[in-house]
Order: C-alpha cells, then sequence, then structure tokens
C-alpha cells in the first residue's frame, strides 16, 4: 500500500519528467534580429542547459512588437511552459516579456513550439535614433520636408515656405504622433521599413504612410533613406 505522501511525490516526479520531455520535443525558436551576439548565446545556452531545443533564427518583428514577446500557437501550452523559463530570462535581464498568440495560419509556433523576440535594454532609444531623421514628401501639394529632431520636437516645412513645429514621439509602435498643444495638432503616421538594394548596396528605408482619418495630412508620404556602410 502506497502511502499519500509518497505517492504525491511520485505523481510530481512523473510531471517533471513529462515537461522535460515535451521541452526535448518542442523548439524556442530564438529571434536574434534585436540581439547582440553575445547575448544570442548567453540565452540560447542558458535554455539548452535545461533541456529546451532552441533554434536561432533572425526575421524583422512585427511592428506591433516593441518590447520582448513570447510567442505561442496555443494558450494552453503558453501556461505549461512560461513559468518554467520565464525565471531563466528574468535571471539574463529580459523581465519585460509580453505574450503573444498566433492561433491561424501557417506558421513555426504549432505542436507545442514557442517564438521568443528578445529585444536588448535601449532598444526603444535605438528606435528613436532610427525613425528620427530628414524626410521628403512625395507626392504631395502642400508639404516639403518633415524633420523629426532627436530631442523629440519636430519641425514641416510647406511648400509655401511656412513653417510648423512641435513634438512627436512614438506612443505604440507602428505609430508616430506628432501634436502642438497649443493649435490642437495632432497627426499620426505609420510607420513602415524596407530596404532597397541598388549598384551601391542596401539603403534602409523608412516610410511615414499618414492615416486617412487625419483629413490634413492624408495625402503626404514621407520618406528618407539611409545608406549602409560597406565596411
Amino acid at each position: 500500500m502506497i502511502s499519500s505522501k509518497i505517492f504525491i511525490s511520485l505523481f510530481f516526479n512523473f510531471l517533471a519528467v513529462a515537461f522535460i520531455s515535451s521541452c526535448s520535443t518542442s523548439t524556442i525558436y530564438l529571434n536574434d534580429y534585436n540581439l547582440k551576439e553575445h547575448n544570442t548565446e548567453k540565452v540560447r545556452t542558458s535554455l539548452e542547459r535545461e533541456g529546451y531545443k532552441v533554434k536561432v533564427i533572425s526575421v524583422r518583428p512585427p511592428n506591433t512588437f516593441n518590447t520582448s514577446t513570447v510567442v505561442s500557437g496555443s494558450k494552453a501550452i503558453i501556461k505549461g511552459s512560461f513559468d518554467q523559463f520565464m525565471p531563466i530570462l528574468n535571471d539574463l535581464g529580459y523581465d519585460d516579456i509580453e505574450v503573444a498568440y498566433i492561433e491561424t495560419g501557417n506558421h513555426w509556433y504549432r505542436d507545442g513550439n514557442i517564438g521568443l523576440y528578445l529585444f536588448d535594454k535601449g532598444y526603444r532609444r535605438n528606435l528613436t535614433d532610427k525613425i528620427a531623421g530628414k524626410y521628403i514628401a512625395e507626392s504631395c501639394a502642400s508639404m516639403k520636408s518633415l524633420t523629426l529632431y532627436s530631442d523629440s520636437k519636430f519641425s514641416i516645412v510647406y511648400t509655401n515656405s511656412e513653417q510648423l513645429t512641435g513634438v512627436w514621439k512614438i506612443n505604440e509602435m507602428p505609430y508616430v504622433n506628432l501634436s502642438k498643444n497649443s493649435t490642437g495638432l495632432n497627426f499620426y503616421y505609420k510607420v513602415e521599413f524596407e530596404t532597397q538594394t541598388d549598384f551601391s548596396g542596401k539603403v534602409d528605408i523608412v516610410i511615414l504612410h499618414p492615416l486617412e482619418s487625419e483629413s490634413q495630412i492624408k495625402d503626404c508620404i514621407f520618406a528618407k533613406g539611409v545608406r549602409r556602410s560597406s565596411m
């Protein structure tokens, strides 16, 4: 006759073995797109040490991801594993992590697989630096250029040489807000990143698309390009 204490102990040992077994059959897809190389290696080795199968990928995260995010195709899967690997990530300094679900379509995160989109500290500052700069208006009759300064101020130059100034900020990617309290100005642009290649190499393009609800700017798209260094 097995005592209740021994039975409980055996039961939890069984759960532990079952969980480790599930780790070995599922895969964590670690995205290194916004990670330094040494941090990618640190996360990978820490997870593998605990029995996880890790595959490193490098893809641009969705624009809606602006903080470290765990991606799963099943709420049931994430509930069972999230608490297990979160302490590992917390110990490595990744403690502000959100959860996202992809429950339809063709993707990696099925059959218990999990996506791990981590962002190194300072990512939001880097994002601000990436978006800041001088943009040229495309197919716009009223505006000539838009400059987003790194100190959160902006300046719009109209085709009649008049200027408008105010402040800008990233509310929630992929949206940038331009505002000026004294005039009630409140413009929103959707940010799009793309890379183009020509005979001289690659150019990183940032495009600002006005939201259709803003009638004053609905026809004015802004774009800027930064050529990658060949070094």
